[in-house]
Order: C-alpha cells, then sequence, then structure tokens
C-alpha cells in the first residue's frame, strides 16, 4: 500500500475535522515497518499508549446520524415508558431519562 493511499483514508473518515500533523508520526511508523505487520503494530501501539495518556486529548469521531437500532431503542422504551404510566403502573413521576447523542 503507498502512503498517499493510507493517507487517504482517515482524511476520508475525518474529513475536515483531519489535522495532517497529528497523523505524522503513525504514518510514518507504519510506512518504516515496509511491510513487518508485528513492528508496524508495535510501532502504532506505542503511540496509542502515548497519546491516551496526555492530559486534554479527546478521540472524537462524529457519527453522521444514530444508528437504527439505538433510535429504534429509543423509542420502544418511551412508547412502553407512556403504556405503563397510562396503565398505572407507574405512579407519580416516571423519572428522568435523558437519552444524549452528540449530533
Amino acid at each position: 500500500m503507498t502512503l498517499p493511499v493510507v493517507e487517504a483514508q482517515p482524511q476520508e473518515l475525518l474529513g475536515e475535522l483531519y489535522v495532517d500533523d497529528h497523523w505524522q508520526a503513525a504514518l510514518a511508523a507504519v510506512m518504516n515497518a515496509e511491510g513487518d505487520t508485528t513492528q508496524a503494530s508495535t510501532a502504532v501501539e506505542k503511540l496509542a499508549a502515548t497519546a491516551t495518556h496526555r492530559t486534554g486529548l479527546t478521540f472524537k469521531i462524529p457519527a453522521s446520524c444514530p444508528p437504527l437500532q439505538l433510535t429504534a431503542a429509543e423509542e420502544q422504551l418511551k412508547d412502553s415508558m407512556k403504556m405503563l404510566k397510562d396503565c398505572n403502573h407507574i405512579i407519580g413521576t416516571s423519572g428522568n431519562i435523558h437519552f444524549h447523542r452528540d449530533d
């Protein structure tokens, strides 16, 4: 696999959130391994371990839309809560259930 092909993949995935400087060490580690998957994996694992121990570092990959299963499960839960409340199986407030997504 050539470097331009490897570089294109995170660019396509992250779109305008892609920052070239953030990926150069990982890309160099993989390309310098020259086909040795064990060496490449070890190098990337070291970079990942270093990155995850940096305070304030956040990985955020935005979802284009919520998964259909999640949306369906939320609706089913809301419907079930309403049905239980309507049948007087929930007396008083039904508690606070908040669905949070980073859309």
